[in-house]
């Protein structure tokens, strides 16, 4: 039996914290760190790094050249006023 969304993210400087869906839309989710961290290593088929975004003054993480490529498009247009990499983990609850 299925018993729900939650929602899971980490302000900076904050402890994570577990939200419904519903709560979820109130949370500041452009600010919040990654829930997964992007890792490089040797002989990776992707490429992965930190772009730096002049719009929210930060380095956002990406794995593919394609979200690289998103970020630097975001970057340049101006109704973009926040970008977040992986910025929440969603859960869902079975019983049994």
């Amino acid at each position: 039996m299925f018993l729900g969304w939650t929602v899971q993210y980490r302000l900076p400087g904050e402890a994570q914290t577990v939200v419904s869906c519903a709560e979820c839309a109130v949370a500041h989710s452009a600010h919040a760190e990654p829930m997964r961290r992007t890792r490089a290593r040797r002989d990776q088929r992707n490429f992965s790094g930190d772009w730096w975004m002049e719009t929210g003054q930060r380095h956002v993480a990406f794995e593919p050249w394609v979200k690289r490529d998103f970020l630097i498009a975001a970057d340049c247009a101006p109704e973009v006023v926040a970008v977040s990499a992986q910025p929440f983990a969603i859960d869902f609850q079975m019983l049994g």
